[in-house]
């Protein structure tokens, strides 16, 4: 579970600390995130919006309805790339 990305709500945390699948965790909703799971089918510019895909389990670039704007692209990632860095709550708002 630590390092792990969550989807509460509207927030999109990243857990810091382990706990069992029914039990509340610590999560971090700000910060500079790396490593984090990335759409591997699309390349991300440093700066771009970053949105958190629940489904996939990943973050991408592209906007779609019921995904959550949760932060921006750190540096650029290539295609292929399956992590990336994020700064997760920088002008985070709800994509509806």
């Amino acid at each position: 579970m630590s390092g792990g990305v969550y989807k509460i709500g509207q927030l999109v945390v990243v857990a810091v600390g382990d706990a069992a699948a029914t039990e509340s965790f610590e999560g971090m909703r700000t910060g500079v995130f790396r490593d984090l799971p990335k759409d591997n089918g699309v390349a991300w510019v440093e700066g771009d919006p970053l949105y958190w895909d629940d489904s996939a389990g990943d973050f991408t670039p592209t906007s779609a309805v019921g995904l959550v704007l949760a932060g921006v692209a750190v540096e650029a990632a290539q295609l292929a790339d399956a992590t990336g860095t994020v700064l997760l709550g920088v002008n985070v708002a709800v994509d509806e």
